[in-house]
């Protein structure tokens, strides 16, 4: 069996072959390949081939991590063609709650697994599991829709029989959370898995990083402590009466600001409030008398918001939790991991091998660095992009900075008619992407347009948001619109623009975190680890939301369009140094006309190149783009 042979389509694109070739070699030799490949070189196809090869060969699962729906859908869809060409079993998964078709679940999110385990024993749905169905489910190698659909027809649990399936499944396509969670452990030995003989497939992996931190975060405030002395109600009156205490000390702790908390600190202000029962508490006796409670109220015959879960978890994390940051901000407090590689470096280590891959994963060895694998079990690739570079012009507009000193009505003035300027410019539709919602909105009271302005809102719900991709695209063909987004957003990074919707993309200052306890922290912290914490923990996060945000306009071999940065630090090496090689930027000296040439309407301009590949790239030569 060769890799060529089980490749699901006719052609392999540039760029697609060596990252085919060295993702085989990384399974073959248990390593891990971290991939920066760009849109449209086709990861999901070359790394389930790749390591499917060896995973069959070696009786080894592999375990696809995504987190978008629609990456669920093309892993699967990948996976059936592969099926055409050799025998095959895979199952989709997504989270419990979200698979469960009681209505009862749309209610219940957090602590839904507690829920379920009460409710098995009288749960037709879960009762009226057979392992035919499993089979059937693994075999004929549905997406998670699919198998709902076919669950509810067969009036079973859906999430028991996907479970039930990825025992014997080749692949299992699931969210990170399966992997890298507190729960991950006891999930893979339900699954009768073990990491030695898995192979992960890791997509759109500069998520990662972030998402084990909010998986080893928690918070707790006097609403969730009230919360729960409401949910044990009389059932234990000393509990309640410490809980509604605690919440009182809460209430006085300062609004504004923050500050540091020493663990033990904590501890011994909950102790403080203890010491009024007639019943002596320590802190752990306090958190054991929670559990028992949390497992009476789990199987009551009434259901609520379970806050005394999270109470739980933030009190037990505390105490436990390694390498994160105690912090208390208005009136709430907070533990905040700090170190990634604490969880994953564990993880990259147990795994037979893995494949992480994404389009803004860059630099490869600064993310292979943050998330704990060492140099000798790593492999680093950077794979060409298939579409023809005269496809995309990127240019760095002049004069404009969202540096914090420069903000104010001048600025958002000019920035502004910067963008209808140049937006005059775009043929059909453009968007453009601001480092915060506050600029955003500040510039778009001030844009003028003959384009229809579209405005992502905070708090949009995701129905709003697809509301706006739909009018998005009615518009393309009447003229175009103005899609006004934040960097980082669920428009600048959660939707795939096809079909060349978009012809330009604005990409306004820079989203760097405002300079939180927690920023400072992770910067220090990595000062203390790499000597460079600025870079890991400030510059590196932002600078991957401006290349997501510009990675939304060229989708296929046929897109064409403009990215605009609008930021004159861009050229400051501590910022060049994070644009990959394949996104080399121009300034010019008329920007409108360079756009229109672009599209036609005129060309030859004179130009100052810079190139992006290199972080002490500070030369620039003049040319003429045709």
């Amino acid at each position: 069996m060769s890799v060529v042979s089980l490749f699901p389509f006719p052609n392999i694109r540039d760029g697609q072959k060596e990252f085919l070739q060295d993702a085989k070699k990384a399974v073959e030799d248990g390593k891990h390949l971290i991939a920066y490949a760009p849109a449209g070189i086709g990861k999901t196809a070359a790394a389930l081939t790749s390591c499917l090869e060896c995973a069959l060969q070696d009786s080894r699962t592999v375990f696809f991590l995504t987190s978008k729906r629609t990456q669920h859908r093309i892993a699967v869809e990948t996976l059936r063609k592969i099926s055409e060409k050799t025998e095959l079993t895979a199952v989709d998964v997504i989270a419990k709650h979200a698979m469960c078709i009681r209505k009862e679940a749309m209610a219940i999110r957090a602590g839904f697994n507690e829920w379920c385990v009460t409710q098995q024993k009288k749960c037709k749905p879960f009762l009226n599991y057979s392992h035919k169905a499993s089979h059937f489910v693994a075999e004929n190698i549905m997406n998670v829709e699919e198998l709902m659909d076919y669950c509810i027809s067969e009036e079973m649990c859906p999430y028991r029989t996907a479970f039930e399936a990825a025992k014997s499944a080749n692949v299992v396509v699931c969210d990170y959370n399966y992997i890298f969670s507190p729960m991950s452990a006891s999930v893979l030995s339900k699954m009768e898995k073990t990491l030695s003989d898995t192979v992960l497939i890791v997509d759109e992996a500069h998520n990662l990083p972030d998402r084990i931190r909010e998986n080893f975060s928690a918070s707790l405030d006097a609403f969730m402590l009230r919360g729960t002395a409401n949910e044990i109600k009389e059932t234990d009156e000393v509990l309640r009466r410490h809980l509604l205490s605690l919440a009182s000390v809460f209430d006085r702790f300062p609004r504004g600001g923050e500050a540091i908390v020493a663990e033990e600190e904590f501890v011994y202000t909950v102790e403080d409030v203890l010491k009024g029962s007639l019943e002596q508490m320590t802190y752990d006796d306090f958190l054991e008398r929670l559990k028992m409670s949390a497992k009476a109220i789990i199987e009551g015959d009434t259901w609520v918001y379970p806050n005394i879960l999270r109470v739980i978890e933030f009190l037990d994390g505390w105490r436990t939790q390694e390498k994160c940051v105690r912090i208390l901000s208005n009136a709430s407090l907070s533990y905040r991991l700090l170190d990634p590689s604490m969880v994953s470096a564990e993880i990259f280590e147990g795994v037979h091998a893995s494949v992480l891959m994404s389009g803004t994963l860059y630099p490869t060895h600064i993310y292979a660095d943050i998330l704990g694998i060492p140099p000798a079990r790593r492999i680093t690739g950077e794979y060409r992009s298939p579409f023809a570079k005269k496809n995309r012009l990127v240019l760095l507009s002049k004069g404009i900075t969202t540096r914090y000193v420069e903000r104010g009505e001048m600025l958002y003035g000019r920035i502004a008619s910067r963008i209808s300027t140049l937006t005059s410019c775009i043929p059909r539709n453009a968007a453009a992407f601001f480092p915060s919602y506050e600029i955003l909105e500040r510039v778009a009271s001030c844009v003028k347009s003959e384009k229809k302005i579209l405005t992502e809102g905070r708090e949009m719900s995701k129905r709003e948001r697809e509301g706006l991709f739909e009018k998005l695209m009615k518009a393309k063909s009447k003229g175009g619109a103005l899609l006004l987004g934040v960097q980082g957003g669920s428009m600048s990074e959660g939707i795939d623009y096809y079909d060349n919707l978009l012809d330009a993309v604005f990409i306004v200052g820079l989203p760097l975190a405002p300079p939180s306890l927690e920023v400072k922290s992770i910067i220090y912290y990595y000062n203390q680890v790499f000597e460079d914490g600025e870079y890991y923990g400030y510059i590196l996060p932002a600078m991957n939301k401006v290349l997501q945000a510009a990675g939304r306009l060229i989708r296929s071999e046929s897109d064409r369009g403009v990215v605009i940065l609008m930021d004159d630090r861009f050229i400051q090496p501590k910022y060049l140094r994070c644009f990959p090689k394949d996104f080399a930027f121009s300034v010019v000296r008329d920007e409108e006309k360079a756009c229109k040439g672009f599209f036609g309407i005129e060309t030859s301009i004179y130009t100052e190149g810079v190139s992006s590949h290199h972080a002490d790239a500070k030369t620039r030569h003049q040319h003429d783009l045709t």
